[in-house]
């Protein structure tokens, strides 16, 4: 069976891991290298003093990784929110027999 388009979209890149699991035992060697920027180790080195949460997010880049995680959630629950209410109208439209859409068929 396929696939539709945002899973092809947002899993693409996983396959490759996905089938090696499939054909044997994954190893580390299998998993992408992090960038030496993104390691936890160098993220956590500015921050590992800190006692308060504007003292993490100065001066590392987490602020910005996590900006970026939030953006992405806020639109992800947008769009779950958005669902109902835009089925309902569409409902709604293809209900009513004095649409444009309905006096074409």
């Amino acid at each position: 069976h396929s696939a539709d388009w945002w899973s092809v979209l947002t899993w693409t890149w996983y396959n490759p891991l996905l089938r090696a699991g499939l054909k044997r035992q994954v190893q580390l060697a299998d998993i992408w290298r992090v960038r030496d920027s993104q390691t936890c180790t160098l993220l956590a080195a500015p921050v590992s003093g800190c006692t308060k949460v504007w003292d993490i997010f100065r001066g590392s880049e987490v602020w910005g990784l996590y900006m970026r995680c939030g953006c992405v959630r806020l639109l992800t629950e947008m769009g779950t929110m958005s669902t109902p209410l835009l089925l309902n109208q569409l409902l709604r439209c293809l209900a009513d027999k004095d649409n444009a859409f309905a006096s074409q068929g």
